[in-house]
């Protein structure tokens, strides 16, 4: 299990594969690049939320991911 799991929100493989599908269609997945602005901003506006939670959700989600399986 990830690092990253916690007990109310664990990650298992197919979370991790699925995620990795997801930011890989949208261009995101890079574990070790800063997410790119445009994106962040898009994505914010649909989601309704601050650019800076999406930020660090997307940072979050590719390292989680990335730590699960790193061959991604």
């Amino acid at each position: 299990m990830s690092s990253f799991a916690t007990k109310s929100f664990p990650l298992n493989s197919l979370d991790c594969k699925v995620i990795t599908s997801i930011l890989a269609k949208i261009g995101a997945f890079n574990p070790h690049q800063i997410p790119d602005r445009k994106l962040v901003a898009e994505l914010s506006e649909a989601l309704d939320l601050d650019p800076d939670d999406v930020h660090y959700s997307l940072k979050h989600l590719r390292m989680a991911a990335f730590a699960f399986n790193p061959t991604f």
